[in-house]
Protein backbone atom coordinates (compact mmCIF):
# COMPACT_ATOMS: atom_id res chain seq x y z
CA UNK A 1 0.00 0.00 0.00
CA UNK A 2 2.79 2.27 0.73
CA UNK A 3 4.50 2.21 -2.75
CA UNK A 4 0.54 2.75 -4.34
CA UNK A 5 -0.11 5.83 -2.11
CA UNK A 6 3.72 6.99 -3.19
CA UNK A 7 2.66 6.43 -6.81
CA UNK A 8 -0.52 8.23 -6.49
CA UNK A 9 1.22 11.59 -4.80
CA UNK A 10 3.42 11.92 -7.60
CA UNK A 11 1.12 11.20 -10.65
CA UNK A 12 2.49 14.49 -11.29
CA UNK A 13 6.41 15.69 -11.28
CA UNK A 14 8.33 18.36 -12.57
CA UNK A 15 11.60 17.45 -13.33
CA UNK A 16 13.57 20.31 -15.43
CA UNK A 17 11.89 21.15 -18.14
CA UNK A 18 9.81 18.07 -18.27
CA UNK A 19 6.61 17.02 -16.57
CA UNK A 20 5.79 13.30 -15.70
CA UNK A 21 1.91 12.73 -16.11
CA UNK A 22 -0.15 9.96 -16.65
CA UNK A 23 -0.08 8.99 -20.17
CA UNK A 24 -3.74 9.92 -22.18
CA UNK A 25 -5.40 9.34 -24.93
CA UNK A 26 -4.67 12.64 -26.87
CA UNK A 27 -0.55 11.03 -26.46
CA UNK A 28 -1.71 8.72 -29.42
CA UNK A 29 0.18 10.42 -32.00
CA UNK A 30 3.38 11.28 -29.97
CA UNK A 31 3.78 7.68 -28.91
CA UNK A 32 3.40 5.83 -32.55
CA UNK A 33 6.00 8.71 -33.72
CA UNK A 34 8.34 6.31 -31.68
CA UNK A 35 6.82 3.03 -30.59
CA UNK A 36 6.55 2.79 -34.79
CA UNK A 37 10.46 3.10 -35.42
CA UNK A 38 12.31 -0.02 -35.21
CA UNK A 39 15.46 1.35 -34.49
CA UNK A 40 13.71 2.16 -31.03
CA UNK A 41 11.50 -0.76 -30.76
CA UNK A 42 14.27 -2.94 -31.40
CA UNK A 43 15.51 -2.56 -27.82
CA UNK A 44 12.48 -2.89 -26.38
CA UNK A 45 9.86 -6.02 -25.10
CA UNK A 46 6.93 -4.58 -27.83
CA UNK A 47 7.05 -5.32 -31.34
CA UNK A 48 6.72 -1.42 -33.62
CA UNK A 49 3.33 -0.42 -33.80
CA UNK A 50 1.80 -0.71 -37.37
CA UNK A 51 -1.34 1.70 -36.71
CA UNK A 52 -1.94 4.75 -34.45
CA UNK A 53 -4.64 2.55 -33.44
CA UNK A 54 -2.85 0.31 -32.45
CA UNK A 55 -1.45 2.51 -30.31
CA UNK A 56 -4.68 4.06 -29.08
CA UNK A 57 -6.10 0.63 -28.06
CA UNK A 58 -2.48 0.11 -25.84
CA UNK A 59 -2.85 3.04 -24.29
CA UNK A 60 -6.23 2.34 -23.25
CA UNK A 61 -5.39 -1.24 -22.05
CA UNK A 62 -1.64 -0.49 -20.70
CA UNK A 63 -1.55 3.12 -19.41
CA UNK A 64 -5.09 4.50 -18.82
CA UNK A 65 -6.43 1.11 -17.45
CA UNK A 66 -3.48 0.93 -14.44
CA UNK A 67 -1.63 4.29 -14.51
CA UNK A 68 0.08 4.09 -11.49
CA UNK A 69 4.27 4.15 -11.96
CA UNK A 70 3.39 4.61 -15.57
CA UNK A 71 4.46 8.53 -16.89
CA UNK A 72 4.25 10.29 -20.43
CA UNK A 73 7.41 12.52 -20.18
CA UNK A 74 6.23 15.40 -21.19
CA UNK A 75 8.79 18.02 -23.05
CA UNK A 76 7.05 21.62 -21.57
CA UNK A 77 9.13 23.47 -24.62
CA UNK A 78 7.25 21.70 -27.19
CA UNK A 79 4.26 20.65 -25.40
CA UNK A 80 4.43 17.48 -26.52
CA UNK A 81 5.08 13.91 -25.23
CA UNK A 82 8.82 12.56 -25.73
CA UNK A 83 8.56 9.06 -24.57
CA UNK A 84 7.49 6.62 -21.26
CA UNK A 85 9.00 5.75 -17.95
CA UNK A 86 7.10 2.84 -15.32
CA UNK A 87 8.10 2.34 -11.83
CA UNK A 88 7.32 -0.88 -10.32
CA UNK A 89 7.86 -2.30 -6.44
CA UNK A 90 8.65 -5.79 -5.35
CA UNK A 91 6.07 -7.05 -3.07
CA UNK A 92 8.16 -6.60 0.27
CA UNK A 93 8.79 -3.00 -1.16
CA UNK A 94 12.86 -3.88 -0.98
CA UNK A 95 13.16 -3.34 -4.48
CA UNK A 96 11.97 -1.16 -7.57
CA UNK A 97 12.88 -1.39 -11.12
CA UNK A 98 11.96 0.64 -14.23
CA UNK A 99 11.86 0.74 -17.75
CA UNK A 100 11.55 3.87 -20.07
CA UNK A 101 11.28 4.89 -23.85
CA UNK A 102 12.03 8.35 -25.63
CA UNK A 103 11.92 9.71 -28.77
CA UNK A 104 15.32 9.47 -31.42
CA UNK A 105 14.72 12.86 -32.15
CA UNK A 106 15.13 13.42 -27.88
CA UNK A 107 18.56 11.24 -27.94
CA UNK A 108 21.39 12.76 -26.64
CA UNK A 109 20.14 16.15 -24.67
CA UNK A 110 20.45 13.81 -21.08
CA UNK A 111 16.83 13.96 -20.45
CA UNK A 112 16.66 10.48 -19.41
CA UNK A 113 19.35 10.68 -16.98
CA UNK A 114 18.22 13.98 -15.59
CA UNK A 115 14.84 12.29 -14.98
CA UNK A 116 16.17 9.03 -13.41
CA UNK A 117 18.45 10.46 -11.13
CA UNK A 118 15.61 12.30 -9.68
CA UNK A 119 13.11 9.31 -9.55
CA UNK A 120 16.21 7.54 -7.73
CA UNK A 121 16.49 10.08 -5.19
CA UNK A 122 12.54 10.46 -4.62
CA UNK A 123 12.42 6.53 -4.13
CA UNK A 124 15.42 6.28 -1.69
CA UNK A 125 14.44 9.65 0.12
CA UNK A 126 10.76 8.62 0.75
CA UNK A 127 10.59 4.40 0.55
CA UNK A 128 12.34 1.95 2.26
CA UNK A 129 13.66 0.34 -1.27
CA UNK A 130 17.13 -0.82 -0.68
CA UNK A 131 17.83 -1.29 -4.44
CA UNK A 132 16.63 0.23 -7.78
CA UNK A 133 17.63 -1.58 -10.95
CA UNK A 134 17.16 -1.47 -14.75
CA UNK A 135 17.53 -4.47 -17.64
CA UNK A 136 18.27 -3.86 -20.85
CA UNK A 137 19.19 -5.87 -24.14
CA UNK A 138 23.14 -5.92 -24.41
CA UNK A 139 23.82 -4.28 -27.28
CA UNK A 140 21.50 -1.08 -26.02
CA UNK A 141 24.68 0.95 -25.32
CA UNK A 142 22.45 4.20 -25.08
CA UNK A 143 20.57 3.09 -22.12
CA UNK A 144 23.63 1.17 -21.09
CA UNK A 145 25.15 5.08 -20.50
CA UNK A 146 22.16 6.23 -19.17
CA UNK A 147 22.26 3.66 -16.39
CA UNK A 148 26.08 4.17 -15.84
CA UNK A 149 25.83 8.28 -15.64
CA UNK A 150 22.79 7.71 -13.14
CA UNK A 151 25.26 5.46 -10.55
CA UNK A 152 23.77 2.05 -11.33
CA UNK A 153 26.77 -0.54 -11.76
CA UNK A 154 26.42 -3.95 -13.52
CA UNK A 155 25.11 -6.61 -11.51
CA UNK A 156 24.92 -9.49 -13.89
CA UNK A 157 24.51 -10.83 -17.46
CA UNK A 158 21.86 -13.36 -18.23
CA UNK A 159 20.24 -14.67 -21.39
CA UNK A 160 16.01 -13.92 -21.49
CA UNK A 161 13.36 -14.16 -23.91
CA UNK A 162 12.18 -10.83 -25.77
CA UNK A 163 9.63 -10.42 -27.94
CA UNK A 164 9.25 -12.94 -30.81
CA UNK A 165 10.81 -15.68 -28.17
CA UNK A 166 14.07 -14.53 -29.92
CA UNK A 167 16.83 -15.10 -26.79
CA UNK A 168 19.00 -11.92 -25.96
CA UNK A 169 21.63 -10.84 -23.56
CA UNK A 170 20.25 -9.24 -21.02
CA UNK A 171 22.04 -6.74 -18.73
CA UNK A 172 20.96 -5.96 -15.15
CA UNK A 173 22.31 -2.81 -13.86
CA UNK A 174 21.88 -1.65 -9.90
CA UNK A 175 21.65 0.86 -7.54
CA UNK A 176 21.92 0.38 -3.75
CA UNK A 177 20.66 2.85 -1.33
CA UNK A 178 23.99 2.51 0.12
CA UNK A 179 25.85 3.20 -3.24
CA UNK A 180 23.44 6.05 -3.73
CA UNK A 181 23.89 7.60 -0.27
CA UNK A 182 27.88 7.34 -1.16
CA UNK A 183 27.19 8.64 -4.37
CA UNK A 184 25.32 11.97 -2.86
CA UNK A 185 27.86 12.46 -0.40
CA UNK A 186 30.11 12.73 -2.65
CA UNK A 187 28.70 15.21 -5.21
CA UNK A 188 27.82 17.10 -1.99
CA UNK A 189 31.80 17.88 -0.83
Amino acid sequence: MKQLLFLAKYQFLQIGDYLLRPVQLHDSEAMFEYASNPKITKFLSFNAHQTIDETKRIIVSYFMQEPLGKWAIESKKDAKMIGTIELRFSSQLDCATFGYVLNESYWGRGIMPLILNQLIKIIFDELPVQEIYGELIKQNLQSERVMQKCGLKFKRQFKGTIKNRCIQSIAEYAITRHQFMLKSHINNL
